[in-house]
């Protein structure tokens, strides 16, 4: 099962650190696993030393360039699973739901699995929602 990992970061924290092990992981175990992160990144330096990356160079949530890199990326490597590690990575991958051409994967992650009508769901049900804040939600109500 080939997996993409999609952080948009510069910087290095908590999270780049817990895709950079996942990745590393999966590809230990013998699972194909890329990672997609901001080429000029920590992240993207850090991997590039015996992980596939794969640079992604995204002004923001609503970058339309961005957005069709991404689908030009995922449709070379045509993933069973693409975990989404961030915001911005949420917001690309939705511009491509408008056009998928047959490359989206049945399951995209955010933290929690989401079926691909799933996440359009989320993201369309109230400004600002992700996939954690539309669960939390969810659970108030």
């Amino acid at each position: 099962m080939t997996s993409v990992h999609v952080d948009t970061a510069r910087t290095w924290r908590g999270g780049q650190h817990q895709v950079f092990l996942t990745v590393t992981g999966l590809c230990e175990l013998g699972h194909p696993a890329v990672l997609v992160a901001q080429a000029s990144g920590e992240l993207a330096r850090r991997a590039k030393e015996g992980l596939r990356t794969m640079a992604l160079n995204p002004s923001g949530e609503f970058d339309v360039q961005a957005g069709w890199q991404l689908h030009r990326l995922l449709r070379s490597i045509v993933p069973d699973v693409v975990h989404l590690h961030d915001p911005m990575g949420i917001a690309l991958m939705a511009m491509m739901v408008v056009r998928p051409e047959g490359i989206l994967p049945s399951k995209i992650a955010r933290r929690e699995l989401h079926t691909v009508e799933e996440l359009i769901e989320i993201e369309s049900s109230e400004p600002g929602a992700t996939a954690d804040t539309a669960d939390t939600a969810e659970a108030r109500s």
